[in-house]
């Protein structure tokens, strides 16, 4: 009889063993899964928001462009909260700077721009860049063909570079 019980018990701990290792591996695995997606997601943030950094320096060569201006080149730093800076040499005066909102979700970053144009046309190319908490950098390009008509300049095809 006392054989009997010890074997229980036995098996009862064995069981019980098992249990939490079943247990253990199932919190692993979910925590795994949970990090994992939160990897992709961040990277979709960068890169989101690499890609309007491109846009954003699309739309202000355009301004330049509409107001008579014919920069070739543009570079701008943007930090989180703040306008854009102008970087040492850059062609762009601080005085027109171009503020992303108080709530800027922007990380920090920059964009380049270059502008080929003739015989009216216009052909923008504009490329995001975010640096991340990790060091690593995401970048984003989009290019941008315009004609003038009517003393405008009319976007004909926006996409983004591969």
């Amino acid at each position: 009889m006392r054989r009997l019980a010890s074997r229980r018990g036995a098996v009862s701990v064995v069981a019980a063993l098992a249990l939490v290792t079943l247990i253990a591996v199932s919190l692993a695995a979910s925590v795994a899964v949970v990090a994992a997606h939160a990897a992709r997601v961040t990277h979709q943030e960068d890169g989101l928001q690499a890609l309007y950094l491109a846009e954003m320096g699309v739309e202000e060569t355009l301004a330049r462009h509409a107001s008579g201006e014919t920069p070739e080149t543009l570079w701008r730093v943007v930090e989180r909260g703040l306008g854009p800076e102008v970087p040492a040499g850059g062609e762009v005066s601080s005085s027109d700077e171009i503020a992303p909102g108080g709530d800027s979700r922007l990380a920090v970053g920059s964009y380049e721009v270059t502008a080929r144009g003739g015989g009216g046309a216009l052909v923008i190319s504009s490329r995001g860049l975010v640096a991340t908490p990790a060091g690593r950098s995401v970048e984003r390009e989009v290019r941008v063909e315009c004609r003038r008509a009517g003393g405008k300049w009319h976007v004909e095809k926006w996409e983004r570079v591969p």
